[in-house]
């Protein structure tokens, strides 16, 4: 018997076998890229200490900045910001480093948190009234991840009125607000926030192309 006759494919038939030939190869490239983002290493992400492009977000340092006081690896086992804020209209002049100082660690101890967290701003000499007089008076914000309750605040409301009793300051011409931050995300921290964790890192030449969103399948 002769060869079988050649049958003449209809180009509609082909058409849609070539469609789905291109679209099994797209499939298969695309899976394999994917597969191979989800099997990269994962290691410990070090905080950025500076905001970098996003074409440069890897881990990094500041040169010459020193070593850290802490584990900076995964963020969100810290115990987040302490701070305190203090206007006040009186002059505090050459007492006014050492009432930061002990301010600075008044908060740590009423609020339970390390003092190498805490950070103490005072600003003296400011316009300032309270019922319409300008006599000595404070307006003091405290802000936590945490640790804000009524036990704390009391606490530390007391320290900061005795503190400023040496200015003049009448307890009942003082504030002291006081803030949960809330989330860890809410609190920016070495370029990114407390919420930051241990995750997955890719190399720079990877992530640039994934930010962009090339993915060259048809290579």
């Amino acid at each position: 018997a002769g060869p079988a006759p050649f049958r003449r494919i209809p180009r509609r038939t082909a058409m849609a076998a070539v469609l789905r030939t291109s679209h099994t190869a797209f499939v298969a490239k695309a899976g394999a890229r994917v597969g191979a983002r989800d099997a990269r290493r994962v290691v410990p992400r070090r905080a950025l200490v500076t905001p970098l492009p996003r074409t440069c977000r890897r881990a990094s340092t500041v040169a010459g900045a020193g070593p850290s006081p802490c584990d900076l690896s995964d963020l969100s086992k810290l115990p987040g910001d302490p701070s305190l804020v203090l206007h006040t209209n009186v002059k505090m002049g050459d007492k006014k480093k050492d009432f930061m100082k002990a301010a600075s660690k008044a908060v740590a101890d009423c609020l339970g948190k390390p003092e190498s967290f805490v950070v103490v701003a005072v600003l003296d000499e400011q316009d300032m009234i309270w019922g319409g007089d300008d006599s000595p008076c404070a307006l003091c914000n405290v802000a936590s991840l945490g640790s804000i309750n009524y036990e704390n605040n009391t606490a530390l409301s007391g320290a900061i009125t005795a503190l400023m009793s040496d200015f003049d300051v009448l307890p009942s011409r003082m504030y002291t607000n006081f803030w949960d931050i809330g989330p860890r995300e809410n609190c920016g921290y070495n370029g990114v926030t407390f919420a930051e964790g241990a995750r997955p890192v890719v190399a720079a030449e990877e992530e640039e192309e994934e930010e962009a969103g090339d993915f060259d399948l048809f290579d």
